[in-house]
């Protein structure tokens, strides 16, 4: 009786440490850029469509699908060359306002660079199973802490964000929630990533300003007892980079998340080895008191635009400071560009007026794009961890 009595306990610790693992971000990441199965992630493919459904199994337990009806089709939002996968959790006594956060799940199939002619599937851990984990996480977590927030919050997975945002605009051109009811959106795209030594716990968050103090003041709240260096940067450094674009464009405040991109960015090399998980947890935290804080506000952001300002030049020079600390990993020509960006955001942080004005706003933000640039050529894909 007792050889049976371990066998059977032991059969039952293995099945809760797999469903534990199973349900944890770093699972959901590994699984989303398995090459076998996922194959890349690529809009149309049977591995797009296994992801899709990894994806609807993860949330069923704890929203239900937007669509209506029911089974896989209640999750999915099907237009011509992808497919959105929308689920809700009902709110209380605003439940007709909704807060959304999301993130793309596409990726590039084998359509992408690589350093091994072995290695040729584009697994897109970092860009962006990490992302998907974090919208799944902040789901299970709501459901295991029996949260329940005053506005109903929509989680929303995108197709075709590499091929131009084709997912999130299809959804702002037929919303299945009418647009003025959103009141903000929440959007992750390439965490868990650190693409230089010297950027280890850092981050960047863009665009919280178009939620005006409502929307600045929860970003703020859920920032300050985090373990990562975030830099605030306004909406015009992020256009164009993820989905969160489309919702701005639509007058929906908007803030977006992200690492940036590294020498990873768009190769078959950014597999789940690179991923700093401790570094993701952290960011899930933060996205996950946002978006709770959100719910539950009172008051709902305005939307509002703002020019480049001081701020901007500010968190840009510091950003670049702490990048220099990883200088030679860039090439000579990166490297001698370095005195011309210090010069020129440090004129922004002087200017007079706090608002730039529009010449060196311009070329602030083309600035930025080249050490965006720079950060993308430095060396070779590998992974920088927190806890290395």
């Amino acid at each position: 009786m007792f050889t049976l009595n371990r066998r059977y306990l032991k059969g039952a610790l293995i099945l809760f440490v797999s469903a534990l693992l199973a349900a944890c971000p770093e699972e959901n990441v590994k699984n989303l850029s398995n090459a076998d199965i996922m194959q890349g992630r690529l809009p149309g493919s049977p591995g797009s469509v296994t992801a899709q459904n990894f994806i609807i199994e993860r949330l069923s337990p704890h929203a239900t699908g937007l669509m209506g009806g029911s089974g896989l089709g209640s999750y999915k939002q099907l237009y011509n060359g992808g497919t959105n996968i929308l689920a809700v959790i009902p709110g209380t006594d605003l439940a007709n306002e909704y807060v959304m956060v999301g993130a793309h799940f596409d990726h590039l199939g084998s359509n992408c660079e690589t350093a091994q002619s072995s290695d040729v599937v584009c697994n897109g851990a970092s860009d962006n199973a990490t992302g998907v984990a974090a919208v799944i996480d902040i789901a299970k977590k709501m459901s295991d802490d029996n949260f329940q927030g005053r506005r109903s919050l929509i989680l929303a997975l995108w197709d075709q964000e590499e091929f131009g945002l084709l997912g999130s605009q299809h959804y702002v051109n037929n919303p299945v929630v009418p647009l003025n009811q959103v009141v903000a959106y929440v959007n992750f795209d390439i965490l868990g990533t650190n693409v230089m030594p010297s950027l280890v716990n850092n981050s960047l968050v863009i665009a919280a300003e178009s939620g005006g103090s409502v929307l600045q003041n929860a970003l703020q709240q859920a920032l300050n007892n985090s373990n990562i260096q975030y830099r605030q940067l306004t909406a015009l450094f992020g256009n164009r980079l993820s989905d969160h674009t489309n919702f701005l464009n639509a007058g929906v405040p908007s803030v977006f998340f992200t690492d940036g991109i590294g020498a990873c960015y768009h190769t078959a090399q950014d597999d789940q080895d690179i991923i700093d998980y401790r570094k993701l947890a952290y960011q899930i935290v933060v996205g996950s008191d946002l978006t709770r804080s959100l719910l539950n506000t009172n008051a709902r952001p305005s939307f509002q635009s703002a020019p480049v300002n001081r701020n901007d030049a500010s968190q840009l020079l510091n950003y670049l400071n702490q990048v220099a600390l990883s200088a030679d990993r860039f090439t000579q020509a990166d490297r001698d560009r370095y005195p011309q960006l210090v010069q020129l955001f440090q004129s922004g942080v002087n200017s007079a007026s706090f608002n730039l004005p529009s010449n060196l706003a311009q070329q602030i933000v083309q600035a930025s794009r080249d050490l965006s640039t720079a950060l993308r050529n430095a060396g070779r894909c590998e992974p920088f961890h927190s806890y290395d």
